[in-house]
């Protein structure tokens, strides 16, 4: 469509939303908590923030530690409940993205379960190196995206079929909600019609 940079996009896309207090954004790949704050800055709504990575889990903890609306968890959030091996690489740690850098054996949660108490989540943000895919065709799988109001996903282009899988996501994104803006693997929100 446009250029992410020259739009500006992490300063204005990617927190512009119809939020409010009330509000529940769940952050998964939390990193630094930098999202996290944006948000929670410009809506004070709450949020829960999910980094299976504990040196970056332990970074958020530290920095949200006086903040009640926002909940931070050391797992990561998928298509079943299991135990992967993460691989750290700062900002492109991954249980995907091999790499020869330190180790670490980290929880997974599936989504269904994780969800199973939250009735709306207004603003879903995934950037999770690799593995959204399998975790949007879950969603999609058990029918949980009609749970989700605003879908902000970063596909990442190194994952194997990554055009075809991603198509895929999209063609049946399309049936509960709208595209308003996409970044060819940079960032895209999916809103509910």
């Amino acid at each position: 469509m446009n250029n992410w940079f020259k739009d500006d996009g992490d300063n204005t896309l990617r927190i512009n939303y119809n939020l409010d207090e009330t509000s529940l954004v769940v952050d998964l790949g939390g990193y630094q908590g930098k999202f996290t704050q944006q948000i929670y800055d410009k809506y004070n709504c709450n949020i829960i923030c999910v980094e299976p990575c504990t040196p970056f889990f332990e970074k958020i903890r530290n920095r949200f530690d006086k903040i009640d609306k926002i909940k931070i968890h050391n797992f990561g959030v998928g298509n079943k409940t299991e135990t992967k091996i993460l691989y750290y690489n700062d900002d492109s740690t991954s249980v995907c993205l091999k790499s020869n850098n330190n180790i670490e054996s980290v929880k997974m949660v599936s989504f269904d379960s994780f969800v199973s108490d939250i009735h709306c989540i207004d603003l879903l943000k995934i950037n999770i190196e690799g593995s959204e895919y399998e975790l949007l065709e879950h969603i999609l799988e058990k029918n949980l995206q009609n749970k989700i109001r605003n879908i902000q996903v970063q596909f990442h282009s190194w994952v194997e079929n990554c055009e075809d899988r991603r198509k895929n996501i999209q063609d049946v994104l399309r049936k509960t909600h709208q595209l308003t803006y996409n970044y060819d693997f940079v960032w895209e929100n999916w809103e509910r019609l």
